[in-house]
């Protein structure tokens, strides 16, 4: 229960953040639809493997990877 309170947490600060970033101006409208996707996608993932949701999950929702990664699907 801990870990998916944990992801929880995770996405909804990681997803709170990048919506300020968008009415900031900091990020584009495009931007922020594919890092929300990302993000979405992420914690998916994260609920249906567990080994990903302890290893690899936090690195993955962090927000430089996210917009880095979206950045190369939009190219």
């Amino acid at each position: 229960k801990e870990y998916r309170r944990q992801r929880q947490m995770c996405i909804r600060d990681s997803t709170d953040t990048i919506h300020k970033h968008h009415w900031r101006g900091k990020i584009s409208d495009e931007l922020r639809r594919e890092a929300l996707y990302l993000a979405g996608s992420y914690r998916d993932k994260a609920l249906m493997d567990n080994d990903y949701a302890a290893d690899g999950y936090a690195r993955d929702m962090e927000l430089e990877h996210i917009y880095a990664e979206a950045e190369k699907r939009l190219k």
